[in-house]
């Protein structure tokens, strides 16, 4: 399970808004309507699950998630803040005043599947220019696997990035460094005696120049 953020959506006109109901999760102020995409040949329609439609996405999101060749194998879920989304419904049902600010919103997209279908899914995406994130909210039934990540050996962290392991050798403190810091635990608290006791580290030899490396220089 994965997330798309930011997906730009055109919000559709409703007359009586009152009348739609829709599914939420989360609680207090950071509630999330959940929406349907349905996917058609021109375009792609966010829908309440009663079969309303009250968005479109942008054309560069439908026909990525559309040029899945396996999309049967994958599921969406579409996640709209409650309290924004509900208010530019109310803008756009109005008959004048309309702004492009009303007209328009984002929306999150929460991505289902297998997880053989991890490679293609991070491969189309990626040609699109689009990239999973770390969803939110999280569902608790669904465990997060970005397929976009670089898979290395060590420490996950909660957002699904990965620490790469740490050289023991490169943190060792050298024989000198060592001898220093015994110096200083002595007491002392002098600065001009802490700078002088510090580890010095030889200055860098000049390089003999190959005339055989030449290169243009640019205007």
């Amino acid at each position: 399970m994965n997330q798309l953020r930011g997906i730009p959506i055109q919000i559709t006109k409703i007359q009586d808004v009152t009348s739609i109901t829709f599914k939420d999760v989360g609680r207090g102020k950071c509630i999330f309507l959940v929406l349907l995409l349905d996917f058609q040949d021109d375009r792609c329609l966010a829908q309440t699950e009663g079969g309303i439609s009250v968005a479109t996405l942008n054309t560069k999101t439908h026909l990525a998630l559309k040029s899945l060749s396996s999309a049967n194998s994958l599921r969406y879920r579409g996640m709209v803040r409650q309290d924004e989304f509900k208010q530019k419904l109310i803008a756009v049902a109005q008959p004048v005043g309309h702004t492009l600010q009303d007209l328009t919103g984002s929306m999150s997209i929460l991505i289902f599947g297998v997880p053989s279908m991890g490679a293609v899914l991070a491969r189309e995406l990626s040609r699109k220019r689009l990239f999973l994130q770390h969803p939110d909210p999280l569902p608790q039934d669904c465990p997060y696997n970005n397929p976009q990540y670089l898979n290395l050996v060590a420490s996950s962290l909660p957002n699904g990035a990965v620490l790469p392991p740490l050289s023991s050798p490169a943190f060792q403190p050298s024989e000198e460094a060592h001898l220093a810091t015994q110096e200083l635990d002595d007491g002392t608290d002098d600065p001009i005696t802490i700078l002088n006791n510090l580890p010095q580290q030889e200055y860098l030899g000049e390089a003999d120049i190959d005339e055989r490396v030449k290169t243009p220089l640019l205007g």
